[in-house]
């Protein structure tokens, strides 16, 4: 009975011994207050945040982040030697909800977002975080719903919406991030609607607006934005007016899902 309980008083402070090592390798900084090793972090609750491994405060190798709830956020796949980083979001569906580059912690390249259904929403592309080159928005049924140009976090150059059915809908251009140049509006048959000129953000001189049956239903005369004349050949009931900056199909803000990092 004195042997039985001298090993089992013996395999106590062994595995005590063990845990308290062990506990030790977690959460570790060096002698320069720089994280070293394997690292986890938790919310208030106690639910994980994330784990991952740093080597002289830098994280390397793969990086998990968990919803307050459970269940995974995002994997970031760290590049050993570099400042890059591959990332991939999830919805609490499971379902994947972007995927893209970082450098420097930094957006970088092409982005994909896609819905909590699974369907491809946008494919962005980012210049050091900067919103940069073409970016794409898509139909549920993949077809393409808008294109834009962005130049260093402005929009530049041409910008079109489409119908599902391939048809324009809208072509206009941007110059510094405003909307400078021809704008048109076209029906869903592909005939032209509204037709005008923005200069700097600012509906300027002439519009002309059409009936489904393109018969010329009115004529508006901008100064700098302002309107100075109205000319209604065509009465109709609904009212038909330039599309301003900023309508877009979809709200980005929801599709640019953010996350802090470690």
């Amino acid at each position: 009975m004195k042997h039985l309980i001298f090993i089992t008083l013996f395999l106590s402070l062994v595995f005590s011994s063990l845990a308290q090592n062990n506990d030790a390798k977690y959460n570790q900084y060096d002698s320069q207050g720089r994280r070293q090793g394997i690292w986890y972090s938790y919310f208030k609750d106690g639910g994980m945040r994330y784990q991952g491994q740093f080597v002289d405060d830098k994280p390397v190798g793969v990086f998990y982040y968990y919803f307050p709830k459970g269940g995974l956020r995002a994997e970031i796949v760290h590049e050993a030697g570099e400042n890059t980083s591959k990332a991939t979001f999830y919805f609490e569906n499971k379902k994947v909800s972007s995927e893209g580059f970082y450098v420097n912690q930094e957006r970088h390249g092409l982005w994909r977002f896609y819905s909590e259904q699974g369907y491809l929403v946008s494919d962005n592309y980012y210049h050091n975080g900067q919103n940069h080159g073409v970016w794409k928005t898509y139909f549920p049924s993949g077809r393409l719903a808008e294109s834009k140009i962005w130049h260093y976090g402005k929009k530049e150059g041409e910008w079109k919406r489409f119908y599902e059915n391939g048809q324009v809908n809208v072509s206009a251009q941007y110059k510094n991030d405003m909307l400078h140049g021809k704008f048109e509006v076209f029906l869903s048959n592909g005939r032209r609607s509204i037709i005008g000129y923005y200069i700097e953000n600012l509906p300027h001189g002439k519009w002309h607006y059409y009936t489904h049956k393109s018969e010329k239903q009115k004529e508006l005369i901008y100064d700098n934005g302002k309107l100075i004349e109205e000319i209604i050949f065509i009465e109709v009931e609904e009212s038909l007016e330039p599309i301003r900056p900023g309508d877009k199909p979809f709200n980005e803000d929801e599709i640019m899902r953010q996350i802090k990092f470690y």
